[in-house]
């Protein structure tokens, strides 16, 4: 009998903070990038060499079903305001209550997002993830010159950064990042 294939979450959150810019990432800034929800992220991402894309096509390879939970998607500028992280913060919790039971999360964020009113908005990203999962595995990608704490590291099963810039591997780096969420939920790796 077969078993059911793995769920995985997919969840992104990138943006480039740059705390000496004077023009805030609001709201509207997310969304004309790419504010998205559900099966949304999925068709934004599928064919793409992107994290994204990496994510979907390292997920066929090692016959895991990726789920597109929530995407936010900025231009790099200045701080993002408390009232865009407020809304990604509930887009992450939501998109995880319709998406139902996972067994682990695939996580795409910069490593530089800096929020007005977040003491360290990816580390608020990263307990709010573990807090929902317990001990299933939470894989992330970050850009090569992320800002990586104690805190974010132990809150991950593993963490991949880019290797090359200009980044033409990011697509690469998803991939890598499915492959390893394979491995771990077969008990291969740790």
């Amino acid at each position: 009998m077969n078993q059911p294939r793995p769920r995985i979450a997919a969840i992104g959150v990138f943006h480039e903070t740059n705390t000496y810019s004077p023009l805030p990432t609001d709201l509207a800034a997310f969304r004309r990038r790419g504010l998205m929800r559900g099966s949304a992220w999925v068709d934004a991402f599928a064919g793409t060499r992107t994290v994204g894309g990496g994510f979907l096509a390292g997920a066929a390879e090692a016959g895991l079903d990726l789920i597109g939970v929530f995407g936010a998607y900025a231009t790099p500028a200045g701080l993002v305001t408390a009232e865009a992280m407020d809304v990604i913060i509930d887009g992450i919790r939501t998109g995880l209550d319709r998406a139902g039971a996972v067994d682990g999360v695939l996580l795409e964020l910069h490593g530089a997002l800096v929020a007005d009113r977040y003491a360290d908005a990816e580390q608020t990203i990263l307990t709010l993830l573990r807090n929902r999962l317990g001990d299933r595995p939470i894989i992330a990608v970050t850009d090569l010159h992320a800002n990586v704490r104690t805190g974010r590291l132990s809150e991950l099963d593993a963490l991949i950064g880019y290797r090359t810039n200009p980044h033409v591997d990011t697509f690469d780096r998803g991939r890598d990042a499915a492959l390893i969420m394979g491995r771990v939920l077969r008990g291969a790796s740790r």
